[in-house]
């Protein structure tokens, strides 16, 4: 099994400039979502930033948003060392 770390840090930075992108229908999103790829492209989430891509690229930010949400509530949430 290979070991690929993520940086969680860099993925919630990203994150949340997509979603401000998103909010504001800027199709500058789809730079943030090939980023994200980059980052998680050894993961699950692979698959739905591809569709995610797909859906802004189609300009629909409505549905993006949705499909945002679902991916950010699936996404771990970050540990935080004591």
């Amino acid at each position: 099994m290979a070991n690929t770390e993520v940086d969680d840090t860099q993925v919630y930075v990203l994150f949340a400039q997509l979603e401000e992108l998103l909010a504001e229908s800027d199709i500058e999103a789809s730079d943030k979502i090939e980023e994200l790829l980059n980052l998680l492209q050894q993961t699950p989430f692979k698959s739905q930033l591809i569709k995610l891509g797909e859906v802004v690229d189609d300009y629909d930010f409505d549905d993006a948003t949705a499909l945002f949400y679902t991916l950010k509530n699936t996404y771990k949430e970050p540990q935080t060392a004591v």
